[in-house]
């Protein structure tokens, strides 16, 4: 690959040249893309090269620059990860329950929602990278937590993480039976997760 260097509107010049190491994919990409784009993503990633010194040669970051193997950026889209990341860590969490799911899910729950210990929540689209932390956060705080998803192995995993209820939304006879049947008290709260 070659570097290209260019200068800032400060005159100062700057490169970051990284290697990729996990991907991310959202459904959603799709919608936005058409024929030889690149693929939507963000991802973990190595730096290679550096003239920035706040993006020294070996850290590592997230960027949201799609699904390439090599990128340069003068670093304004970039998100230094700590140096001192704990080794038994996965860094693919950086994009995942440490990354903006996990922050959406823990916004949502604490800022938003105010979740308290036996509150009763109800999560839609609970499968996702957003749902699932939701659940979880949920659980951790004294909830008793019901979760949606679109289909049966999806209910099937919310179960495992600890989902008290679980249901396919598509194919329950009655959508309002199938949350009356979950939740016969009713909803303290919902996690809107749809856009």
């Amino acid at each position: 690959m070659h570097a290209i260097v260019s200068k800032s509107p400060h005159n100062h010049l700057f490169i970051i040249n990284y290697i990729c190491i996990f991907f991310t994919f959202r459904p959603f990409s799709k919608l936005y893309m058409k024929e030889g784009d690149v693929m939507i993503g963000t991802q973990v990633a190595k730096v290679i090269q550096s003239k920035n010194s706040a993006f020294p040669v070996g850290s590592h970051v997230v960027s949201s620059c799609g699904w390439r193997t090599h990128a340069l950026s003068d670093g304004k889209d970039l998100t230094l990860l700590m140096a001192d990341w704990p080794k038994d860590v996965p860094m693919s969490l950086a994009v995942g329950t440490v990354g903006m799911p996990g922050l959406t899910a823990l916004y949502g729950v604490e800022a938003v929602l105010q979740v308290q210990k036996g509150e009763t929540l109800l999560v839609n689209a609970a499968a996702g990278a957003v749902g699932t932390v939701v659940g979880q956060i949920g659980k951790i705080k004294g909830c008793k937590v019901v979760g949606s998803a679109g289909s049966d192995a999806k209910v099937a995993y919310l179960k495992q993480l600890g989902f008290d209820e679980a249901f396919n939304y598509k194919t329950v006879p009655s959508l309002e039976e199938a949350l009356k049947k979950a939740a016969p008290e009713g909803y303290d709260c919902f996690f809107e997760n749809v856009s």
